[in-house]
């Protein structure tokens, strides 16, 4: 039998988002899936897909709305559907969703496009089937307004070529759910994890050497987030928190790992609270794994989360978390059993998280021990390559149950 010809759509994506893509790629079984890969021009994340065997097709997708800019990509995506004969879709994002969909389109043509292919006896000669997951909340929880309205048009309009809904979490699936999409074409699917990766962040040689290479001391406490720098991360509130925790924590140092736009912002705010001196800004990393040994915690000061992969990252490689209790990151830490929860951009919650666990080494030993066991309860990869493949089964079938 011939491998199923799978595209994956994506947008410019960093963090948890393109570590799903990659995960989803390198698990499947290459003699069952046919994995072409539609992404911007990011290097390196275009190295990691060829290294797990797909094809990339680099083109120009933004992030943002660009009407002129989108209809481009649409005739690009439809061109390559076509010629590549692709019988399954999957988007990841708003935006790629949109463009990805309106591309695959239905029986019509879309102006400059090719004519369908000569095999019109092939069940992807009207349309392949199109699976859109869904990472984060479009409009923040709660969100009113034009922008909601325009995400329900949009979605309303694009409906009829979307055959199944993946949520990251059970909070997105309820977002959904309340705007009016039918139950059962929302799957939620945990991101899972190779927790292969980050079972050696709890070896002490790990540790050493990452903390000799950032210059850290053995004896000083590390307090560490890995995010993308823009406002619904939080960022700003964690800041807050810096001065609460010298206090009682002299020589506390503060990783902030991540790009964004918000990153000079975040400096001037640092400086301007006088912590400059505990707070190192990294920028983007490919070394999650091991930056994470080098923590002696983990916080995520999130806003806004649809899931938040890094988190679950944090818990399979022995750090304790400090995290918003905010969408699916509930899903995900246990408040009080498997890490602490606090009200989102509150600092001084935050704070007081932070020497709690700071505090209590036995308390905290157990988190860890408890979160490990939920990751591998929840959130392996195994389990959500299983879920995926068979939501991709129950789309490519209903052709077949149709036809016999």
């Amino acid at each position: 039998m011939e491998p199923i010809r799978l595209l994956y759509v994506i947008r410019p994506a960093a963090g948890g988002m393109r570590e799903h893509l990659l995960n989803l790629v390198g698990g499947l079984d290459p003699s069952e899936y046919r994995i072409t890969v539609a992404c911007p021009p990011d290097e390196g994340m275009v190295a990691r897909l060829k290294g797990s065997g797909a094809e990339v097709r680099a083109f120009a997708l933004k992030g943002e709305l660009s009407p002129w800019s989108d209809w481009k990509a649409a005739l690009f995506l439809r061109r390559l559907i076509r010629s590549e004969r692709i019988q399954l879709v999957h988007v990841h994002s708003f935006k790629a969703g949109l463009v990805a969909r309106i591309a695959a389109g239905g029986r019509g043509r879309l102006v400059g496009s090719p004519a369908p292919h000569p095999d019109v006896g092939h069940p992807t000669a009207s349309r392949p089937k199109i699976v859109y997951t869904v990472h984060n909340f479009i409009f923040g929880e709660g969100g009113q307004g034009l922008k909601r309205r325009l995400y329900i048009f949009m979605e309303n309009l694009l409906a009829p070529r979307t055959d199944r809904i993946i949520t990251v979490s059970g909070a997105l699936r309820q977002d959904l759910l309340r705007l009016g999409v039918p139950p059962e074409k929302v799957a939620p699917i945990y991101n899972g994890i190779d927790t292969r990766r980050f079972a050696h962040a709890r070896n002490p040689e790990v540790r050493a050497r990452k903390r000799a290479e950032l210059g850290l001391a053995d004896g000083r406490f590390v307090v560490g987030t890995v995010a993308r720098l823009i406002p619904s991360k939080g960022v700003g509130f964690l800041l807050g928190a810096v001065s609460r925790v010298l206090a009682r924590i002299p020589g506390a140092v503060f990783l902030i790992a991540g790009a964004g736009p918000q990153r000079q912002e975040l400096e001037g705010l640092a400086a301007r609270l006088g912590i400059g001196e505990a707070v190192r800004f990294l920028g983007f990393r490919e070394d999650v794994p091991e930056l994470l040994a080098a923590f002696d915690l983990f916080v995520l000061p999130s806003l806004s989360e649809g899931m938040a992969i890094i988190l679950v990252e944090a818990m399979a490689a022995g750090r304790p978390v400090v995290a918003s209790k905010t969408g699916g990151m509930v899903e995900v830490v246990e408040d009080g059993k498997t890490g602490l929860l606090v009200p989102p951009g509150d600092s001084e919650a935050l704070a007081e998280a932070i020497l709690r666990l700071h505090g209590d080494p036995a308390g905290t030993a157990e988190f860890v021990a408890a979160a490990e066991r939920r990751v591998e309860e929840k959130f392996t990869l195994e389990a959500m390559l299983r879920q995926t493949r068979e939501v991709y089964r129950s789309v490519l079938e209903s052709d077949q149950g149709k036809m016999n």
